[in-house]
């Protein structure tokens, strides 16, 4: 039976993966430190897509600590307007209950994560190729460069199979598509 203190546990699930994406990015491996710091001519691809999968990481670990604060406000503003009472007959069970509710919410916000996650570094990386940094301020192109949009099917990057589709790439960008046998190749 749900009761509005489960509110507080689904809320506290949340936080969890809000905090654990939140900090994704600053807890790297020292491989991952190595090859951020690296230096490239141009541009250093690795770089570019670990803040473009930082940034998406952070937002969506912002979105799940908000809604987990919310939902335990919720149920503190509930619970001290009468709403629901206190459930003090459930002892082991009603613990075990909100365990498992925690981990469902954390469940929750990281399958949601794992299934968002490749679609918007992708956006974040053509948002990336429209900007003409060689200008200061930034301008943003009307042609995107390709070069930051192959890092969206690399597979050390992300992979052709978790990347855009050419259909996809397309309708993001507004470009005509044209289709080799062995990747995608953007019509200048």
């Amino acid at each position: 039976m749900f009761v509005v203190q489960d509110l507080f546990a689904i809320g506290l699930g949340f936080d969890i993966a809000g905090a654990f994406l939140l900090a994704l990015g600053l807890l790297v491996s020292s491989r991952e430190i190595a090859r951020r710091s690296a230096i490239y001519p141009g541009f250093n691809s690795s770089l570019m897509v670990s803040y473009a999968r930082d940034r998406v990481d952070g937002a969506i670990g912002l979105v799940a600590l908000v809604v987990g604060f919310i939902l335990q406000a919720v149920g503190y503003a509930l619970t001290f307007g009468g709403v629901g009472g206190i459930d003090t007959n459930g002892g082991f069970r009603r613990g075990a209950a909100a365990l498992t509710l925690s981990a469902l919410g954390a469940a929750f916000v990281l399958l949601a994560w794992k299934l968002i996650r490749q679609p918007l570094v992708n956006r974040t990386l053509v948002g990336v190729a429209h900007l003409n940094y060689e200008v200061d301020p930034m301008e943003r192109n009307d042609k995107p460069y390709p070069g930051v949009l192959s890092l969206s099917r690399e597979p050390s990057l992300g992979g052709p199979a978790r990347g855009m589709s050419p259909t996809e790439m397309r309708a993001l960008l507004d470009l005509p598509v044209m289709l080799s046998t062995e990747r995608t190749v953007l019509a200048e």
